[in-house]
């Protein structure tokens, strides 16, 4: 459950101090993608492979590339790229639907559980999270779930991200 912000202020940043801290919030995500990148590396497959199969794992039904691509909040083509190569690595089957002939449908397959329990074990997130007390992950949660939402809706408007459009009604984006 996502905590709840407790306070509405807003306040302008003076354009120096928005700079900064934008340059940090790069920087500490990039740092932790590439150390991410490090303790995938021995299963050979990318940060984003492990993330498909782990979103494949918490689902029950097999999943569409839809699914997963309003997950990843990446463009369907792209998605449909980095399946082709995790099917050719033998990570995932794509079937099609049994009722609707033009869906496919995503299922890991066993060298994919394999890979899932390898890299569930990597620890980098909880490595870098445990160093926040609650209220700093509190804190967090909250103002990176704001600046995703916010950023969302600006890329609606511009026509941009229109794969969301068409999602489940358990996802939130407004």
């Amino acid at each position: 459950m996502k905590p709840k912000p407790k306070s509405q202020n807003k306040i302008k940043v003076p354009y120096r101090d928005e700079y900064e801290l934008w340059k940090l919030w790069r920087r500490s995500s990039h740092l932790m993608v590439r150390a991410r990148d490090i303790e995938v590396r021995p299963f050979h497959v990318s940060p984003i492979q492990a993330g498909v199969l782990m979103f494949l794992k918490e689902h029950t039904e097999p999943c569409t590339p839809a699914d997963i691509s309003r997950w990843l909040m990446r463009e369907p083509h792209a998605v449909s790229q980095l399946l082709d190569r995790m099917e050719k690595q033998g990570l995932v089957i794509k079937t099609k639907d049994t009722k609707r002939k033009n869906l496919v449908r995503v299922k890991m397959t066993e060298k994919g559980e394999e890979i899932y329990h390898g890299v569930k074990r990597i620890k980098i997130c909880q490595k870098v999270l445990n160093n926040l007390t609650q209220a700093e992950l509190n804190t967090l949660w909250s103002a990176l779930d704001k600046m995703q939402d916010i950023a969302i809706q600006e890329l609606l408007k511009n026509n941009q991200l229109r794969f969301l459009l068409a999602q489940n009604s358990a996802d939130k984006i407004a």
